[in-house]
């Protein structure tokens, strides 16, 4: 590790800043003043941090020599404070931190000494309830009131001046819908990672938590947390992207990065297993945690103080890196749902004990006689008409209604039906027009929409649906309606046409997904971002389907509630892609195939300046007879080099021209000792130049598979079946047999 000055030295320089950094007349009794060095090539973003790489840690901190409820004033600006009702107080919590900035970037690297093991139940503004990180970063410098400027609690309750303008990141590895690693801006609630598409570009964030088979830090009990934080988001209410000079100090330049100071406080929190809150945290700087504002107030010293100096920090080569998706094992896995087997959810077999080889097996909910008015709620909420169609003849008809919205939920009071989170609801629907409503009513404040409305961790977060006024479906956030969408299709939903709309929700790969006529209206680069649902009530009951209409007259028929996921080709593909290409229905087995677009987001640029794309392993993989991946990049931007991580002669590799390349595997014994969301092998990709990024190799991967199943004799099952439908969530239940026409 090259260093511009010796430890004495810059120990001379701090104490220097300090004074400097004081007005006169001030008494910085508290504030810590540290220090974050200029990474002259940025560290690698894995969930691993190491001396090699980060240099020594900027703090090492630990609960023994921090200040308690009980101390009357703080202790080296730092607070550990435990929770009531949690674990026994005796038990010590530590960690260590590094910083490091550059043009692009503010680093954080913290390692935690977790010795209880990973708990994160949440996720959001839930993500500090259990064992997670969060900072507060100030670009005016500590307390955000002077640089160098004394917080003191006689005259003030918070130690931040302005709170609802200072970012207040939080980051952990939740372990809600499989497990993935999150960062929120909670001042502004937003999504920081690539998933969710960030006006103001994505972070950088890896979690390797204490417990998971990721690297020898976690194996030895260590959670670590590795960010780098677009200065876009700590300089927030500037426009554009944010670059600092790292040639210039900040009295030289208005965007000049040495010798700016930036106010930090940061608490790291802990979970005991099994729980779904924090136990304890321990804090470095104050500000951030109501507890100890409201309980110990006078430990509060302020924020601290993270200078940037243009001493110099340069990883040695070589030095140990992690592949971070490892940690993500919400790994696009359709195992289970898609090999042509059903299971009738609203039939009732929730438990998949009855597996169906058709969908035409499936209990359909359809509506073909008047009675069926009292199940909805009578005129009120709909009516049973004859749509004309002999296809589907009696429907619910919500034409001409005084009702603001209707509902199809899949949660229940009672709790007699429940559905996985892994599902699909499918239903035909045709709009027969749109209806308005006076400004008395307060309805007309909502435009014409059909849509789901799902997810979230303390409700229903996003909404995916048609929105008539746009002419678009759409994906937008609950609470920003009415702002820049998520995703956006132009569509022209015709009147008086039937379609068939299916949801399909799947928990390995926190993704919702929407087909009309069996055609995906979102391309599956965008299904690469997290959709997920959080919250007790979520994972318990499967209460995060909610079909809602604002509005907007319509007809609906046929409604099917079942396991499967995935894409659907053409009348003999199952769901998730794969082929059912015959075999003995009675008994024996069947062979499938299958081919989907897979994931290339975690591409990353290895120390010889290689391109690396990871391809990890699936459990229908592992029961491959047949496998290959086809690689196409801009042969402009870079070229196939080689493969690694595949056993000698057990492949091929084709050059089909054109950056087009085909791998075939030719044995698969190294796959089949293989667990589910390793990593395979990496395709590595040698660019053009250096200057090529991973955007500009414009990759693409899809494998193809085939593979052997067993079938059973062929049944039909059908049970009593029960579907949810009210204004205001009230839940109402039918019990029907009927078959799809």
């Amino acid at each position: 590790m090259k260093k511009a000055i010796t430890w004495v030295l810059l120990a001379a320089m701090l104490l220097s800043a300090v004074a400097l950094a004081i007005p006169a007349g001030a008494e910085a009794l508290y504030i810590q003043y540290e220090t974050a060095g200029l990474f002259t090539t940025p560290p690698t973003i894995d969930g691993y941090i190491s001396y090699e790489e980060w240099g020594r840690p900027n703090i090492s901190i630990t609960s023994a020599s921090a200040a308690t409820t009980s101390s009357k004033e703080p202790v080296d600006n730092t607070f550990f404070y435990w929770r009531p009702g949690y674990a026994a107080q005796e038990k010590t919590m530590s960690y260590d931190a590094w910083f490091g900035w550059d043009a692009n970037y503010f680093y954080v690297g913290v390692k935690v000494r977790d010795l209880d093991g990973h708990s994160l139940k949440g996720g959001k503004t839930n993500t500090w309830n259990g064992d997670a990180m969060q900072i507060y970063v100030d670009y005016e410098g500590p307390n955000s009131v002077m640089f160098g400027d004394t917080f003191d609690p006689t005259f003030s309750e918070k130690p931040w001046a302005q709170p609802t303008l200072i970012p207040d990141f939080i980051i952990g590895y939740t372990q809600i819908a499989g497990g993935f690693i999150e960062m929120f801006e909670n001042t502004r609630k937003i999504g920081m990672t690539a998933y969710n598409n960030p006006a103001k570009g994505a972070a950088k964030v890896a979690v390797a938590p204490a417990g998971m088979n990721y690297s020898a830090d976690t194996n030895a009990g260590y959670t670590t947390y590795e960010v780098a934080i677009p200065w876009n988001y700590i300089f927030y209410n500037e426009d554009g992207v944010v670059t600092l000079d790292t040639t210039a100090t900040v009295d030289e330049s208005v965007w000049g990065g040495i010798n700016r100071e930036l106010g930090v406080s940061m608490v790291v929190f802990n979970g005991e297993p099994g729980t779904s809150g924090y136990s304890n945290y321990l804090a470095w700087g104050s500000g951030i945690c109501g507890s100890q504002i409201l309980e110990a107030l006078a430990t509060c010293g302020g924020s601290n103080s993270v200078m940037l100096t243009d001493e110099e920090i340069t990883p040695e080569p070589g030095y140990t890196t992690y592949n971070p998706a490892q940690l993500e094992n919400f790994a696009r896995d359709f195992s289970g749902f898609d090999q042509g087997v059903y299971y009738d959810y609203l039939g009732g077999d929730i438990a998949r004990q009855n597996p169906l080889t058709s969908k035409d097996q499936l209990t359909t909910l359809t509506f073909d006689n008047d009675s069926d008015l009292d199940i909805w709620g009578g005129a009120y909420q709909g009516m049973i008409v004859d749509s004309g169609d002999p296809e589907h003849g009696s429907v619910l008809d919500y034409t001409d209604m005084n009702v603001e919205q209707s509902y199809i939920d899949s949660t229940n009071e009672e709790e007699q039906y429940k559905f996985p989170l892994s599902y699909t609801m499918e239903f035909d629907i045709m709009y027969t027009g749109n209806e308005y409503y006076s400004e008395d009513s307060g309805i007309n404040k909502y435009p014409p929409a059909l849509f789901n409305w799902f997810g979230g961790s303390s409700g229903y977060e996003y909404e995916i649906g048609y929105y008539f006024n746009d002419g678009q479906f759409k994906i937008v956030t609950s609470e920003t309606r009415d702002q820049a969408p998520l995703a956006a299709v132009n569509y022209k939903f015709e009147p008086n046409t039937w379609y068939n709309w299916r949801f399909v929700f799947d928990n390995k790969s926190c993704t919702a997904r929407l087909y009309i006529n069996d055609e995906a209206i979102f391309g599956e680069d965008f299904w690469n971002r997290y959709f997920y649902y959080s919250g007790d009530e979520h994972q318990k009951d499967g209460t995060l389907m909610l079909w809602r209409m604002f509005n907007t007259q319509f007809q609906m028929d046929n409604i099917r509630i079942y396991n499967a996921v995935g894409k659907k080709a053409d009348a003999n593909v199952g769901e998730g892609g794969n082929t059912n290409s015959g075999g003995n229905v009675s008994g024996g087995t069947s062979t499938a195939t299958g081919s989907n677009d897979l994931d290339v987001s975690n591409v990353y640029k290895d120390e010889n300046g290689l391109f690396r794309l990871p391809v990890y392993v699936t459990s229908l993989y592992k029961q491959a007879t047949a496998l290959s991946f086809e690689v196409t990049m801009d042969p402009a931007a870079g070229t196939l080099d080689s493969i690694s991580g595949l056993n000698e002669g057990t492949y091929k590799v084709e050059d089909l021209g054109n950056g087009k390349y085909l791998i075939t595997i030719t044995d698969f014994a190294q796959v089949k000792a293989m667990n589910a969301g390793e990593v395979y092998f990496e395709i590595l990709i040698k660019p053009a130049s250096d200057a090529i990024t991973a955007a500009d190799l414009k990759l693409a991967l899809k494998d193809t598979y085939k593979y052997t199943v067993a079938t059973g004799d062929a049944m039909i099952y059908i049970a009593l079946a029960a579907v949810v439908m009210g204004i205001g969530c009230v839940v109402v239940y039918k019990k029907r047999k009927s078959f799809v026409r």
